[in-house]
């Protein structure tokens, strides 16, 4: 485990895990450190561990989850994902993001 500080104008902390499987790199957050993040958090948490990825000279693809699917699931927490989808996508068009989602089906190259 290693502990990163945070980085210079950033206003939150999230936690990251990396997981390598059949050598594909996942970056997971934030599962330790927010309770309840606000559209806002989960926007910039999203677009740290994206910018982290990069570093790691890897493309980032963001999914934002939650226990809805794309609005299957009137609710204010899956509406606070969904806004923090379009926080991301106007802040960062450059970033590759989708949400809200219940989980994710691999690619398959």
């Amino acid at each position: 485990m290693q502990i990163h500080h945070t980085r210079p104008g950033a206003r939150i902390v999230a936690g990251c895990y990396i997981l390598i499987v059949k050598n594909r790199v996942y970056i997971f957050t934030d599962t330790t450190v927010n309770i309840e993040p606000s559209s806002e958090d989960l926007a910039e948490i999203a677009c740290l561990a994206a910018s982290f990825a990069r570093q790691l000279e890897l493309e980032p693809r963001v999914a934002l989850l939650s226990f809805a699917n794309f609005g299957s699931t009137p609710h204010p927490l899956a509406d606070n994902v969904r806004r923090a989808v379009e926080l991301i996508r106007s802040r960062h068009p450059d970033f590759a993001v989708d949400g809200e989602m219940k989980k994710c089906k691999p690619i398959r190259q």
